[in-house]
């Protein structure tokens, strides 16, 4: 208000204009702080006046116009220690760092604030962290008037964990040069972390309003929006983003989320069939279709939509269940299943009664004298079952082997009393004495017995 007043009592002091304009560029006011500056240089071609313009070109992205306020300024004072740290920001804008540190250099001997910001920058860009926050903070001790030390020291800061100062010099940068929109999301993403929701909603919308294409602040936007209720803001904002990413699928799913919500149920299905295009494997898709069908009364649909998601996966309970909602006929027992249950339920006391008859009817034989039960078998009986069980366990060859052992007794037997009583007492003898089977007489005989027995035979 001062300068104004000195402005208005007269018009024609340049110093005046350039005070006004030095307050406005710390503002944030740059357009009226270029005006004043312009101004300014028509009373007067000076140096301090052509550092300000300088500045505000640099901000303003005009670095060739910036370099060339700094020749303008050696001109008039080659020792200028300003217009070599003007020129040196210059050439590190444009990336040209040779010819900037040789200018910063000797300009950062003489306290230079600017010198100090800008080759901040330049060790920044070189990944020396330590020396770049170094000449930031030197730098704003200065009294620079410019937002990039503090938007330096910021990102460093952040780098570094300490949120509070980083908050503190991008809210100073903020002051001095409102313009930039990655301050504001900067701000925001920092907000976030702490859970200051309205702060955080506050930055992306002045971001946004700078930078509308932002995607990543728009979803960060919707998100807020939807969780405070506001439900179609946050389909605006999902709209904004699946305009340029139409194939988003994240953003696809959230908005259908956010549309069933607002009970559009029409155009939630829409979505999940965009879905299913990008994404035929997913079955929750599928239900998440067939309910907002559902709800939209379109019944038979909403039915096809839960067989798929069932069919895929077969431990889906809310698919199975919305079946047995809308058709419980196909879940229900089949009559067939359950007369054959009956059936067999019917069959089980016969079966017990036959089991208790066959018990009824084992066979016992009669009780001798001594009272004991005899047993069906006979002793023959026994032996042959035996034989049949060596047979059946040992083979065929088990039993010829025992056939043959008793028939060599037998010989021997016989050689025996042949020798002792003659042939005659064989002849007629018992039973038990005859000769063996003839498939013996072929089987390990001994020879001597053999001619015996034919000749005396």
């Amino acid at each position: 208000a001062i300068y104004d007043r000195a402005v208005m009592a007269d018009q024609n002091v340049a110093s005046t204009y350039r005070l006004r304009a030095e307050v406005l560029a710390a503002k944030g006011e740059r357009k009226r702080a270029m005006t004043d500056i312009s101004r300014a240089l028509k009373f007067a071609w000076d140096p301090a006046f052509l550092k300000v313009r300088g500045i505000l070109r640099i901000d303003d992205g005009d670095f060739d116009g910036a370099v060339r306020d700094a020749e303008s300024m050696l001109k008039l004072q080659p020792d200028s220690i300003s217009a070599l740290a003007l020129r040196g920001a210059a050439y590190a804008r444009k990336k040209d760092y040779n010819r900037a540190l040789a200018d910063l250099d000797k300009a950062a001997n003489s306290d230079d604030a600017l010198a100090f910001a800008e080759r901040g920058q330049i060790f920044v860009a070189k990944n020396d962290s330590d020396r770049a926050l170094a000449d930031f903070s030197r730098s704003i001790e200065l009294g620079s008037i410019s937002a990039a030390p503090y938007r330096g020291r910021a990102v460093i800061y952040k780098a570094k964990g300490e949120t509070a100062k980083a908050m503190s010099d991008i809210g100073q940068a903020i002051q001095r040069d409102p313009r930039p929109a990655d301050q504001y999301f900067e701000r925001a993403a920092m907000r976030k972390a702490k859970g200051e929701t309205d702060l955080v909603l506050a930055d992306l919308n002045e971001g946004l309003s700078r930078q509308p294409d932002n995607l990543n602040g728009l979803l960060s936007r919707a998100q807020i929006k939807q969780g405070k209720g506001d439900v179609a803001g946050a389909i605006a904002d999902y709209d904004a983003v699946l305009t340029r990413q139409p194939e988003n699928a994240g953003v696809l799913r959230s908005r259908a989320a956010a549309l069933m919500e607002t009970k559009s149920f029409a155009k939630a299905a829409d979505d999940f069939d965009r879905l299913i295009k990008l994404d035929p494997k997913n079955t929750q898709t599928y239900y998440q279709r067939g309910l907002a069908r559902e709800k939209d009364d379109k019944r038979d649909l909403a039915i096809a939509d839960y067989r798929l998601a069932f069919a895929r996966d077969r431990n889906m309970a809310d698919a199975r269940q919305a079946l047995e909602r809308l058709v419980p006929e196909e879940f229900a027992p089949k009559p067939k299943i359950a007369e054959k249950a009956a059936k067999g339920d019917s069959k089980k006391p016969d079966a017990a009664k036959r089991d208790t008859g066959a018990d009824k009817k084992t066979a016992t034989a009669p009780a001798d004298r001594s009272g004991h039960t005899a047993s069906i078998a006979s002793k023959k009986t026994e032996k042959v079952s035996d034989s049949r069980n060596n047979t059946k366990k040992y083979g065929r060859d088990a039993r010829s082997q025992s056939d043959r052992r008793n028939a060599v007794r037998t010989i021997d037997t016989r050689q025996t009393r042949v020798r002792d009583e003659g042939p005659r007492a064989i002849r007629a003898g018992s039973q038990e004495t005859r000769r063996p089977s003839n498939r013996f007489d072929d089987r390990r005989r001994n020879p001597r017995f053999t001619d015996i027995w034919t000749n005396r035979r």
